[in-house]
């Protein structure tokens, strides 16, 4: 399976091609919600309902999570759990996620299909300095996002 990230308005529309692409060749690209009323199936993809705790765990369990946003976010929590817990990131290097993607060593694209290709290509490892995990470890989560989840969970 494939992580596209969270469900919201900020994906980027070529989420949505890599998406489609995805499927056709017999992945499982899906998002996540932390909210019940968006678990759906699509024809490309799908939305799944996760708590925090199963979220992480069919994060690492994600052969890849992609980071195509429209909006210049700062520093993406999806992004940095996928590195905490050892899934490859793909990603555009837009607003904050140029400092993430760059400071965790993930993979930075330019298109769909640069993103694509690499999925296709079997060499996705992660690649994160120790530095990267030893600043923002796992044992730091709760701390780091608590407001957000209170955010979200509301």
């Amino acid at each position: 399976s494939i992580l596209l990230g969270q469900w919201s308005d900020k994906q980027h529309p070529d989420t949505f091609t890599l998406a489609k692409l995805l499927k056709a060749a017999g992945y499982d690209p899906y998002f996540c919600s932390l909210k019940s009323k968006n678990e759906e199936m699509h024809l490309d993809y799908s939305i799944k309902i996760f708590d925090f705790q199963s979220y992480l765990t069919a994060m690492a369990q994600s052969y890849c999570s992609i980071a195509m946003s429209r909006v210049l976010e700062g520093w993406p929590r999806m992004v940095h759990e996928s590195v905490l817990v050892d899934t490859p990131v793909i990603g555009y290097a837009t607003g904050g996620l140029i400092n993430l993607l760059s400071e965790s060593d993930s993979y930075i694209v330019n298109d769909t299909y640069e993103a694509f290709n690499l999925i296709q290509s079997g060499n996705l490892r992660i690649r994160s300095s120790a530095s990267f995990k030893h600043k923002y470890d796992l044992s730091q989560t709760g701390h780091f996002l608590e407001p957000i989840i209170r955010f979200i969970c509301a």
